[in-house]
């Protein structure tokens, strides 16, 4: 657990992601910037992630269709809550992370 928020997730670019470091920088509550570290699961997923993308939005997570809008909060929940559906695990949210 990073303990970010999701709306501190969905503003990432990817120029906030240092790989060697396995850290990020997000900008937090009153617009204070903080490090937030992840393993190295995390760092090989979001590595291949990146890689398989199609666009040059400078947005760290991105629609899985055209036009390849920047995520939003609901997107986040909206993904969470289908992957919650498929695996049979009841109320998941992003907070549950």
């Amino acid at each position: 657990s990073t303990g970010m928020r999701v709306g501190e997730l969905v503003n990432l670019n990817t120029d906030d992601v240092l790989f060697s470091e396995r850290e990020c920088v997000v900008l937090g509550k009153g617009d204070s910037e903080r490090v937030v570290y992840f393993d190295a699961k995390t760092k090989i997923h979001l590595q291949k992630y990146l890689e398989s993308r199609k666009d040059d939005n400078p947005a760290l997570f991105v629609s899985f269709r055209k036009p390849y809008k920047r995520l939003g909060i609901g997107g986040v929940e909206k993904r969470i809550r289908e992957l919650g559906h498929e695996t049979n695990i009841k109320k998941l949210h992003p907070h549950k992370f």
